[in-house]
């Protein structure tokens, strides 16, 4: 059975040579790292990472992204305006061969028809059918069974899931092109409440693009809804 039909989410206004950027929400934005700086396109006063939430103080230097930021942890990708300084996300546990695995083919479901050449089992659980896995997220959930995120890419496009607590069932997905060639891997940055609107929300992560949803939960299975989409190419040539 094939998963639900995915988001399909595209870059549209360029706001330097390199930088492309759309937010639903004026209170998300994205950091990039070019030459040792991070760069902030889009808004937020916190900078989020896998473990850290900071303060973000704004320069006036103005690099290939965005705006320099100063003092920032290596590991924050992206900003938030919030009243009070959110949770960390909380950096992922071990997870068994056979989750990544169903992982893969649950993106497998999702992402472009493989290349022929890529069709075969691979011996990797992470390499699927062509698809190479770069995250995998279990959330728990209040009153209801945990649910699994998955994220990767085949084909020049990038792509997450949502799967039940068994990784058999897809309930949401969303999928992004790539805006390089050199897309290597493709990162989860955790879910947690980062706006104080009750719900958690999450990035989809490259060196290049940054995607944040929002996993929403008040209702039956969750749901994803995109709240911002950046992108800072490394140079004119990808």
């Amino acid at each position: 059975m094939r998963a639900p039909n995915p988001t399909h989410l595209v870059p549209i206004l360029c706001v330097t040579l390199l930088g492309c950027g759309e937010a639903k929400e004026e209170n998300w934005g994205a950091v990039f790292w070019r030459d040792g700086h991070a760069e902030q396109m889009g808004g937020g006063n916190f900078g989020v990472g896998v473990d850290v939430v900071t303060e973000i103080a704004v320069s006036d230097d103005k690099g290939v992204c965005g705006m320099r930021l100063s003092n920032i942890p290596k590991t924050v990708s992206l900003t938030v305006q919030a009243a009070k300084q959110p949770a960390e996300p909380t950096k992922a546990g071990a997870v068994l061969a056979s989750r990544v695995e169903a992982g893969a083919w649950r993106l497998d479901e999702i992402l472009p028809a493989a290349d022929p050449l890529d069709s075969v089992q691979s011996g990797e659980p992470a390499r699927q059918r062509g698809v190479a896995v770069g995250s995998m997220q279990k959330v728990s959930r209040q009153l209801a069974p945990p649910v699994w995120l998955a994220a990767g890419h085949r084909g020049g496009v990038m792509g997450v899931v949502v799967m039940d607590h068994t990784t058999k069932r897809t309930l949401a997905s969303a999928t992004l092109p790539s805006v390089s060639k050199a897309l290597v891997s493709v990162k989860i940055l955790p879910p947690t409440d980062l706006d104080g609107d009750g719900q958690r929300e999450f990035a989809l992560l490259s060196e290049e693009q940054v995607a944040v949803f929002r996993l929403n939960e008040s209702r039956g299975e969750p749901t994803l809804s995109q709240l911002g989409t950046w992108s800072c190419l490394n140079s004119v040539l990808d």
